[in-house]
């Protein structure tokens, strides 16, 4: 209980400390605190839920790196007896497939935005230069590559003639 008192004393001073304190013989294997730890997984957890990629976090780093090494003490937990039932079970599968399906539907709907957005830029962006070229076509003519208007008279070596 002294102990106790004595670590609630140091947050009531003001110390808050980021991680365990040397000397404590908690045998602490860790740089990083076991709430930055814990609150690393939790958030890569619920962005792997939801399906969102990991773009804040630097895979190479040590906070990383320490948390899938801590991840490694906590299994998953098994289903049984988390579904005490088949009708658990299935009632669960159905909540999760609903879920995802809203997920999925609006990932999808995100994804059309997004690509339409990146579209009409392409198209603004090409009208754009071709405005700045003096409305010169980038596309030529076989008379504007000094070439006959008659693209009969070349040979297409993707469609040889007939023999015979």
């Amino acid at each position: 209980m002294h102990e106790v008192m004595e670590e609630i004393d140091r947050y009531d001073g003001g110390a808050i400390p980021t991680q365990p304190q040397q000397g404590s013989g908690s045998g602490w294997a860790y740089t990083h605190s076991e709430h930055e730890l814990a609150s690393l997984l939790h958030n890569l957890d619920i962005n792997t839920h939801l399906r969102l990629p990991n773009v804040y976090y630097n895979t190479q780093g040590a906070l990383y790196t320490e948390a899938m090494s801590y991840r490694q003490q906590f299994p998953p937990p098994p289903f049984y007896p988390r579904f005490q039932s088949p009708e658990a079970w299935t009632e669960y599968r159905r909540a999760d497939q609903i879920e995802y399906e809203a997920i999925m539907d609006h990932n999808e709907a995100v994804f059309y935005e997004q690509y339409e957005a990146y579209m009409k830029a392409q198209e603004e962006q090409w009208a754009a230069t071709s405005a700045s070229a003096g409305g010169v076509s980038p596309v030529f003519t076989y008379s504007e590559l000094g070439m006959d208007n008659s693209p009969g008279d070349f040979q297409n070596f993707m469609d040889p003639p007939a023999s015979g």
